[in-house]
């Protein structure tokens, strides 16, 4: 495994230790090629270069500060290596770069009448051309510039670069840089596969934990703190991922448990009192009714959570259409409480009721009314020993917002944003009723979204919970 593992052709670690490889070896192939091949044309770039600028800094001398002209045009031939001549009224000046030598008299003074031909034959005060000495190996850059004075007499300035081979120096470089490629090569290797080791170690290790959590161990944590932030960035989502899973993980198992619970109990019931009816209640009326009762009591009980689950399942697979139309929000909400006034007479609850007086929103009525009918249940459940509900309506710019408010024990904060999952648990004190399906807030979390309402919660401990959603106003 790990032999295979080190020839994985298709690895992170292999591909970047082969790219940065060829990409070293580019780099050293273009510095052989530049070396090897453009040295001389470069060279002979740089010389030419060399001469216009000197044959500048002569011509501004000798405009602007002749005193210094022989000083200076000797300075620059000894410094680059040139030989220069200036030519005025018949006198020549040479220059050169030896010491106390005349032998550019011999070997360029033949060129000057061509140098002169060529640049009154040219529209142009500057000429160039490369000529060879028979008896030398190498060619000789000639170039001439006609200087105007103000009484018309030209002077010429002459200047000629010996163009010396470098091949001599080329074989000097090839051999250095051989060696530089050798060390840069090796050097780059050994960088390589430290760099791709160090990114791919990583990785592997978010392989190795990311197989954990997929075969069920959410107590795995990935390493957020290398030196890469992509890394990190995808260990700190695979982090909260974690979280996630095994919260969903959990939720999945108090679902089973929950479900598990809520049909035994009832189904126990349905049998124990069917038994009844068949062993000693048959011909009693009155005891046969009871256990009727509670017969259908519970039937109806498992015919609420069967038809709450699919609800909810059809919702969160979006598999439900709206039917949308428009209503008033209040008319719905009065409709939903007068079904609860027979808990004010029987059990000393008090409901509140604020709205305007039209509320008109578009959206699935039904729906809606179904929101708001788990959303009072909620609060009947938890209220309190205060037994007050309150209703509120409210206009927020262009959206209506309602509010239902108990005074309860309220939700500790951490909890809030979990109660809107199936058979979520807060705690014992605000545990879901045994009377329900426990699936109240989530299918109104579900509703809501389908309509892509805002809604939440506010909670305070010992002090109550308000639950809120808002809907667009009718236009």
């Amino acid at each position: 495994m790990k032999l295979k593992s080190r020839l994985d052709f298709k690895s992170i670690r292999f591909r970047l230790w082969v790219n940065f490889l060829a990409v070293s070896i580019g780099i050293l192939v273009i510095v052989w090629f530049l070396q090897s091949f453009l040295l001389n044309r470069y060279y002979e770039t740089m010389k030419i270069d060399q001469v216009n600028d000197v044959s500048t800094l002569i011509t501004h001398t000798y405009i602007n500060n002749a005193d210094n002209l022989t000083r200076e045009i000797a300075s620059l031939s000894m410094e680059s290596d040139l030989y220069v001549m200036m030519e005025s009224q018949g006198t020549l000046l040479l220059f050169t770069p030896e010491q106390d030598t005349v032998m550019p008299v011999y070997k360029y003074r033949s060129e000057l009448p061509k140098l002169r031909r060529l640049i009154s034959e040219s529209d142009k005060n500057v000429v160039s051309y490369k000529f060879s000495v028979s008896y030398e190996q190498y060619e000789t850059l000639a170039f001439c510039k006609l200087i105007p004075n103000s009484d018309d007499t030209p002077t010429f300035l002459y200047i000629f670069a010996p163009l010396y081979p470098v091949q001599s120096t080329v074989t000097i470089l090839k051999e250095q840089l051989l060696n530089v490629t050798i060390i840069a090569l090796i050097i780059a290797f050994l960088f390589a596969l430290v760099l791709s080791t160090r990114i791919s170690k990583p990785l592997a290790a978010i392989t190795k934990d990311a197989k954990k959590m997929g075969e069920g161990d959410y107590t795995v944590t990935f390493d957020d703190r290398t030196p890469y932030s992509e890394i990190n960035r995808l260990s700190r989502t695979l982090n909260k991922a974690v979280v996630e899973m095994g919260r969903a993980d959990n939720i999945q198992k108090d679902l089973i448990a929950n479900v598990s619970h809520d049909l035994k109990t009832p189904l126990t019931l349905i049998r124990s009192y069917a038994e009844m009816i068949r062993d000693l209640s048959g011909d009693n009326p009155k005891k046969r009714e009871e256990h009727l009762s509670v017969i259908l009591k519970e039937t109806d009980r498992m015919t609420k959570l069967v038809t709450d689950m699919s609800e909810l399942s059809k919702m969160q697979n979006r598999k439900i259409e709206l039917n949308l139309s428009d209503f008033d929000l209040s008319e719905a909400v009065a409709e939903i409480l007068s079904t609860y006034r027979i808990l004010e007479e029987n059990e000393g609850y008090h409901f509140i009721f604020n709205a305007p007086k039209k509320t008109f929103v578009t959206a699935d009525e039904a729906r809606i009314k179904q929101v708001i009918s788990n959303l009072l249940g909620n609060a009947v459940k938890y209220c309190g020993n205060n037994r007050e509900i309150t209703v509120n309506i409210l206009k927020k710019g262009h959206f209506y917002r309602v509010e239902v408010i108990d005074h309860g024990k309220g939700i500790p904060e951490d909890f809030l944003p979990h109660i809107w999952d199936r058979y979520y648990r807060v705690s014992d004190n605000y545990g879901r009723s045994d009377s329900g399906s426990g699936l109240g807030l989530s299918i109104v979390k579900q509703i809501l979204t389908l309509h892509n309402a805002e809604f939440g919660v506010i909670s305070k401990v010992n002090e109550g919970s308000t639950f809120y959603f808002e809907l667009e106003a009718h236009r």
